[in-house]
């Protein structure tokens, strides 16, 4: 996925994954974005609402009342 930028768009969730190599968080706009270095950002994909964000070093996951979306590492 090509980098992106995370301008002024303030995260509503973080997780890291618990060995610390990949940080994942949910901008405002729904926007999910994932980094190893929590400089360079990549897109990864985009939910409509999210409760919780859990992450692992495969990947992350974003739960609502609905339902848990999966997003693996890219």
């Amino acid at each position: 996925a090509a980098p992106v930028s995370t301008g002024n768009d303030a995260a509503v969730l973080v997780a890291a994954a618990p060995d610390g190599t990949r940080v994942w968080a949910l901008l405002s706009d729904g926007t999910v974005v994932t980094s190893t270095d929590a400089i360079s950002w990549e897109a990864a994909g985009k939910v409509s609402q999210a409760g919780a964000l859990a992450a692992t070093p495969e990947g992350a996951y974003i739960v609502t009342p609905e339902e848990v979306y999966a997003f693996p590492t890219p």
